[in-house]
């Protein structure tokens, strides 16, 4: 699943000290790095989290966190409700509407999927960071919407652009080449279920 998570630490600004966050926020945050957190557990901290007075950008991240959470377990509609809730904190963080972009263009649940939605969040995710990873995500929403020769292009230009990169993971350089394989072929990308645990 092709998700990029940011901490609290990465989003605070420079003025923020550890006393601007509370202690249930920074709980909150410590356990989303274990391999093994619960997530249940990790989500009631956040909302604890989210009762106190925060500054726009860590109320964001803890937003944008649990979004995360939600988007692991599957539960694509609450995923895009604290993605939604995230960008509205933090209007210029482009990872939030490519997050809400990919679940809109590839999640399993055809319910879910919106291409033209997906289309407008890649959009503005890539006027606010054009990357690997923006890009990607609006390959993949052309590709919802039918626009195959679209996005195979992209993604062909992607692909190589990751194979260049220095340190840039092969793992996801191979997703990608499989994703260009589908649009090449006259098919969209979509994520598969995720399991039951977390």
């Amino acid at each position: 699943m092709k998700i990029l998570i940011l901490c609290l630490t990465l989003l605070l600004p420079c003025w923020a000290t550890a006393g601007d966050i509370p202690q249930v926020c920074r709980e909150a945050e410590a356990l989303s790095g274990m391999p093994d957190a619960n997530a249940e557990k990790e989500l009631g901290l956040y909302e604890q989290c989210l009762k106190t007075e925060l500054p726009p950008l860590v109320r964001a991240s803890a937003l944008f966190n649990m979004a995360v959470i939600y988007q692991d377990m599957g539960q694509w509609r609450k995923a895009l409700e604290h993605y939604e809730a995230s960008a509205h904190s933090n209007p210029e963080d482009f990872q939030a509407y490519s997050n809400m972009a990919w679940i809109l263009a590839t999640c399993p649940v055809a319910s879910v999927r919106d291409s033209e939605w997906a289309l407008a969040l890649a959009g503005k995710a890539c006027t606010l960071s054009a990357n690997l990873g923006t890009l990607d995500t609006y390959a993949a929403a052309l590709a919802r919407a039918g626009q195959f020769d679209k996005a195979a292009s992209m993604q062909r230009k992607l692909v190589d652009q990751a194979r260049q990169a220095d340190g840039f993971p092969p793992e996801i350089t191979k997703e990608m080449k499989e994703r260009l394989d589908l649009y090449a072929s006259g098919s969209p990308y979509t994520e598969t279920i995720p399991s039951a645990t977390y």
